[in-house]
C-alpha cells in the first residue's frame, strides 16, 4: 500500500487545493505538480496527483487511493500493492474498513471493534470505563487486555507483585502461549522491595539466571521454572521506584 507518509501529505495539501479551486485549475495543477514532487522526492516513488469535483485521487506503483470529504463524513477507496480493492468509511457512527482480501474492521462510536484477518478469524475488542482495553478471539478468549491492576489471567502458582500503587497490568496470548507485564510504584527501599519479591519467586521455585545491579538506583533478575520465564526490574525514580514484572 502506499507509503502513509505520502498519503497524509497528499491529502493536507489536497485539502487547501480543493478550497481554494475557485482559484481556477493553473493553481490547482500547480498545487498537483508540488505534491507530486514532494512525494517523490521522499518516498523515491512515481506517483501522480489529481484534484478534481472535491476529490483526491494519489496513484503510484504500490496502489492508489481516492480520498473524498463532505458534512457526511470521509470515504477513501483504493487499491493496494497486491491488487486488493479496499475501502474505508468513516463519519459519526464510526469506522467500518473493507479490503478485497477478506480483512474488515468495524468501529463502533462508542469504542468497541470487530475484526476479521485474511485467515476469517473474528477478534472484537472493547474499552472499560478505566482506560482498559480487551481484544478477543473467535473462541470467546482474551488474547490482548491492558488493565488497572494484576491482570486476571495471571497464573495462580507464580506469586504476584505485592505492595506496589498505580499498578497496570497488560496481558498477550497466542495460542497456549501468554505473556503478562505488570507495573508499578513503591515509595519502598529499591533493594528491599526487589530483594522482597524475588525471594518469594526463589521460595516457589524459580531459578536465578542473571542479575544486574546499580548500586540502590536500579537491580534487574531474570528467572527460570521449565518452561515459565520471569524478568523482574525496578528502578529508583526520586522519592518513588517503578517496578516491571513480566512473565512468559
Amino acid at each position: 500500500m502506499i507509503r502513509t507518509s505520502s498519503i497524509n501529505l497528499a491529502l493536507a495539501v489536497g485539502a487547501v487545493a480543493i478550497a481554494t479551486s475557485g482559484c481556477g485549475r493553473l493553481i490547482e495543477k500547480a498545487t498537483e505538480e508540488a505534491v507530486e514532487q514532494a512525494i517523490e522526492s521522499d518516498s523515491g516513488e512515481d506517483v501522480e496527483i489529481d484534484f478534481s469535483d472535491g476529490e483526491i485521487r494519489v496513484e503510484s506503483d504500490e496502489g492508489d487511493v481516492t480520498f473524498t470529504a463532505d458534512e457526511n463524513g470521509v470515504q477513501i477507496d483504493g487499491t493496494d500493492a497486491d491488487g486488493n480493492d479496499f475501502s474505508v468509511d468513516a463519519d459519526e457512527n464510526g469506522l467500518d474498513v473493507d479490503s478485497e482480501n477478506g480483512t474488515s474492521l468495524d468501529i463502533d462510536d462508542d469504542g468497541t471493534f470487530v475484526a476479521t484477518d485474511e485467515n476469517g478469524e473474528v477478534f472484537s475488542g472493547e474499552a472499560d470505563d478505566n482506560g482498559g482495553f480487551t481484544v478477543e478471539g473467535s473462541d470467546g478468549e482474551a488474547v490482548f487486555a491492558t488493565s488497572e491492576g494484576i491482570p486476571e489471567q495471571w497464573p495462580s502458582d507464580v506469586p504476584e507483585p505485592e505492595g506496589l500503587s498505580d499498578v497496570t497490568g497488560t496481558y498477550f496470548a497466542e495460542g497456549a502461549e501468554l505473556s503478562i507485564v505488570v507495573t508499578g510504584t513503591s515509595t519502598g527501599d529499591v533493594r528491599e522491595v526487589f530483594d522482597q519479591y524475588t525471594d518469594r519467586l526463589e521460595d516457589a521455585g524459580f531459578d536465578e539466571e542473571s542479575t544486574f545491579t546499580q548500586g540502590d538506583e536500579a537491580a534487574s533478575s531474570s528467572y527460570v521454572r521449565g518452561e515459565r520465564r520471569m524478568t523482574v526490574s525496578i528502578q529508583s525514580s526520586g522519592d518513588s521506584a517503578e517496578m516491571v514484572v513480566a512473565l512468559g
